[in-house]
């Protein structure tokens, strides 16, 4: 009695349940769920459920915030041809079902795979072809040298799970190597600085060197040396180009030498332009060395005549002496006065309002001097060469717009003199938007002024402090982190000069058309060949 109260009580699998009136397979549609199953038994090995229990279909195609479900099988399909129908017309062919004279493996051969409701995976094939090198490359390298995350970090397991779960056919074209990184990195660095040596070669200002010294957190003596200067689009650009290690001494002259073989390494020897640095006393014999090695080897560039006065200390008051010490030691470069003179909202009247009279007159004749010596006999460019009578546009006559124009104009014409320092200096000053060197490099400017233009880019152009070489001592300390102080002087210059040039626009990554890094050089990825202990 128990047994056939048993096989009342239960219901029939959704297979045995032939469909009346439907060619479609119910189970591509509905799944079957038993909401009272926490209160069922095991018995014998048969699933057993209480007197009550019920048979729920789900349909498998409606949201997860709008589920629907209905006991009734006849509902159940009837909800699919009403909420459904697109998928059901989808379907390429009719299947056989409802019929008891149908075999159950002629029905399952007929029957539609499920998969065909699901996209279809990618092989491995396509998604290693998917899978941007260059690109991943570029992220890699930016995030050691620029974000100055660990050399280890490519071991790491999260490391490796996010590369996977991006693209899971890639484990074994990820870089895993810390020597083959560091090697990229090197390959980059070379292809880079013969790059950065040509755009300082094509340069149309003078080069102007920064440098300091600075003992790391593993207590050695590392110089930073770094240059500004304006390209030849007239852009002002900066980069660091070397952090060689000072051993055994931190005096003047070997930093000097330092300097020297940054200078002969990037071919720029013959244009620097003026040094800044720190009021360290090192660095006035390091530039005393520096001037007389680059006068025996170059000829002697532009050096301001020493004027010091013995008794000045004895003239005024102490107090007074301290106060004004460093604005007085601008008498012995005199291009601050002529940086002041070539701006446009200053000029002569600034000086003349502003400084002591007995002042005015060296300054002036110091800063006409560097026009004399360098640029009044300069060679104009060709593009830059302006006619005496410049006639309206298309040659074409005037009309009564160009008289109009010409009416209301407030811009005098183009002098034969105007390209003239003494005649710059003598002009009312003029209210500008922007910069001084921004105002010189517009090249309404360099057409007035060819020469003038020069002298002006070339000293406006200077750094008015020697920060940006701070800046990369600070970025080589979150380098050297606690963990990374094993990493030698040359990887870390290396490490810093990469990362320096990706943060200045330098290296470009493939992904914004540019370059990008070093993508393959003769190393093995998969095997440790080298130790690695150099790196951090």
């Amino acid at each position: 009695m128990a047994s056939s109260q048993t096989t009342a009580a239960s219901t029939p699998s959704i297979s045995d349940q032939p469909i009346t009136g439907t060619s479609l397979d119910f189970s591509l549609f509905f799944k079957a769920t038993y909401p009272d199953e926490d209160t069922q038994n095991t018995t014998g090995g048969s699933r057993k459920r209480k007197s009550r229990g019920m048979v729920m279909y789900r349909c498998l195609h409606c949201p997860a915030d709008k589920p629907w479900a209905n006991r009734k099988r006849d509902n159940a399909w009837h909800h699919a041809r009403r909420c459904h129908a697109d998928i059901i017309s989808s379907l390429d062919r009719t299947l056989i079902g409802g019929s008891s004279d149908v075999l159950d493996d002629e029905r399952e051969a007929t029957r539609p795979r499920i998969d065909a409701f699901f996209p279809s995976r990618y092989s491995d094939v396509s998604l290693r072809r998917m899978f941007d090198r260059d690109r991943y490359l570029d992220a890699i390298i930016s995030l050691i040298t620029r974000r100055r995350l660990a050399f280890s970090a490519i071991n790491w397991d999260e490391m490796q799970e996010i590369m996977l779960a991006a693209n899971p056919a890639i484990e074994d074209l990820l870089v895993t190597n810390r020597s083959a990184l560091m090697r990229l990195i090197d390959a980059t660095y070379e292809l880079y600085s013969s790059q950065l040596m040509a755009t300082l070669e094509a340069s149309i200002s003078k080069i102007h060197i920064l440098s300091d010294l600075w003992t790391s957190p593993h207590r050695h003596g590392i110089l930073a040396i770094s240059a500004r200067w304006v390209d030849q689009d007239y852009r002002p650009q900066r980069a660091l180009l070397a952090m060689p290690e000072c051993r055994y001494s931190h005096s003047g002259e070997t930093q000097a030498s330092l300097i020297i073989d940054t200078l002969a390494k990037y071919g720029i020897a013959s244009k620097v332009g003026y040094h800044v640095g720190d009021n360290a006393t090192s660095n006035d014999t390091c530039l005393s060395y520096l001037s007389r090695r680059l006068r025996d080897d170059y000829g002697e560039l532009y050096s301001s005549k020493e004027n010091h006065d013995p008794h000045m200390v004895h003239c005024i008051d102490m107090g007074w002496f301290v106060l004004n010490k460093y604005y007085t030691l601008s008498d012995q470069t005199p291009v601050y006065a002529a940086a002041l003179l070539l701006d446009p909202s200053k000029r002569r009247k600034y000086i003349e309002r502003n400084w002591q009279e007995s002042w005015h007159a060296p300054a002036i004749a110091a800063a006409q001097q560097i026009w004399l010596d360098e640029y009044n006999a300069a060679p104009i460019p060709e593009s830059l060469r302006v006619p005496l009578d410049v006639s309206s546009s298309s040659g074409r006559q005037h009309n009564e717009l160009d008289e109009l124009l010409s009416d209301i104009a407030v811009t005098g014409p183009i002098l034969d003199d105007a390209d003239d320092f003494e005649t710059f200096i003598d002009a009312p000053p003029t209210r500008i938007t922007g910069s001084p060197l921004q105002w010189w490099l517009h090249r309404d400017q360099r057409k007035a002024y060819p020469r003038l233009s020069r002298m002006a880019i070339d000293i406006l152009s200077i750094p008015p402090e020697s920060s940006d070489v701070e800046s990369h001592f600070s970025s080589a300390r979150r380098t050297l982190s606690w963990d990374r102080e094993s990493m030698t002087c040359e990887n870390l210059a290396k490490v810093e000069c990469v990362g320096n040039w990706m943060r200045e626009g330098i290296i470009v990554p493939k992904s914004h058309g540019g370059r990008g890094v070093i993508s393959s050089v003769a190393v093995e990825f998969s095997v440790e060949t080298e130790a690695e202990d150099f790196l951090d």
